[in-house]
C-alpha cells in the first residue's frame, strides 16, 4: 500500500487513520481486490511463470464478510485461488477468530505468511498461532546480522524450529553482500532486498542503501553458489507496485 497523496505517505500513517475511523475493513478489501486485479493483469501480459503464487496483505484483526469472499471467489476465478498465500500483517493485534476464518471460509487455500518477523506483533505466539508456511525475518534482524551474534542466534532458533516443520524462512532487506552471505550460510530459504536486485526504477545497481520509505524489492531463491550481483535469475519474491499501491507478492520456485 503506497499512498499517492504528497501529504500521506506511510502506508503505516494510512493504517493508523483507518484503525480510528474504523475502515480497516475497507482496507482489507481493497487489498485483495486489487491485488487480483495486478496478477491478472501480469498474467494476461506473461509476466508471470505459470507456477507463480500471490502473496496478499492481510490485516489480522479483519477478515472479508462471506458475501466479500463469494465476490473475489467469483472475480479471482479458480486458477487463483490455489495460488494465494495470505501474508498477516503486524499492524495490529492478532485476533484468532478472524484467523480462523481466514483459514476455513469455503475456497481459501489456508496458507499463510507471517510478515515482519521479529518486530512488533509477529513473536513466538504469532508463530504458534498462525502456523505459516512462510516466515519474513524483519529487516530489523537481518540488517547487520554478519557482526551481531545475538541476532544470528535469533535467526538460528528460527530457522531451527522452521525446517523440521517444512516452514520456509524468508530475510527480509538483505541490503549488503556479508549480510547476504551470513544469511545463506544459516541456512534460510527466501531471499529478499536491495543487495539482490534494485528497485525497478532504478537505472543501475547502487552502493547506497535505499530508505526504509522505498518501495519493497526483488529477491531470489539461494542457489548454492557464492553470492554475486548477476541480474540474469528470474525474481523470485517481488512486490506490484500498482494503481493502490504495493499490495501484490510474486513467488516463484
Amino acid at each position: 500500500m503506497r499512498p499517492q497523496l504528497p501529504t500521506l505517505r506511510s502506508p503505516l500513517t494510512v493504517m493508523q487513520l483507518a484503525s480510528e475511523m474504523g475502515r480497516l475493513y475497507d482496507i482489507e478489501k481493497l487489498t485483495f481486490f486489487r491485488a487480483c486485479e495486478c496478477y491478472e493483469e501480469l498474467e494476461a501480459a506473461g509476466k508471470l511463470d505459470a507456477d507463480a503464487l500471490i502473496f496478499v496483505n492481510s490485516i489480522a484483526s479483519v477478515s472479508l464478510s462471506n458475501e466479500d469472499w463469494a465476490s473475489y471467489c467469483r472475480e479471482a476465478h479458480s486458477a487463483i485461488l490455489p495460488k494465494l498465500v495470505v501474508e498477516i500483517t503486524e499492524e495490529e493485534e492478532m485476533n484468532e477468530r478472524e484467523l480462523e476464518r481466514k483459514r476455513n471460509v469455503p475456497g481459501s487455500p489456508a496458507v499463510f505468511a507471517l510478515d515482519d518477523y521479529g518486530s512488533g506483533y509477529s513473536n513466538g505466539s504469532s508463530l504458534l498461532t498462525i502456523a505459516p508456511k512462510y516466515v519474513k525475518v524483519d529487516i530489523a534482524i537481518i540488517r547487520g546480522i554478519d557482526a551481531d551474534a545475538d541476532k544470528q542466534q535469533f535467526l538460528k532458533a528460527l530457522i531451527d524450529y522452521a525446517h523440521p516443520r517444512g516452514v520456509q524462512v524468508l530475510a527480509e532487506g538483505v541490503e549488503t553482500l556479508s549480510e547476504l552471505r551470513k544469511v545463506l550460510e544459516m541456512g534460510v530459504d527466501l531471499l529478499q532486498g536491495y543487495c539482490l536486485a534494485p528497485r525497478r526504477q532504478s537505472r543501475g545497481p547502487s552502493t547506497k542503501r535505499p530508505p526504509r520509505s522505498s518501495p519493497r524489492w526483488s529477491a531470489r531463491r539461494p542457489s548454492g553458489k557464492k553470492p554475486g550481483l548477476k541480474k540474469k535469475n528470474r525474481p523470485l519474491y517481488w512486490h506490484c507496485a500498482g494503481t493502490e499501491g504495493d499490495f501484490l507478492s510474486i513467488f516463484t520456485e
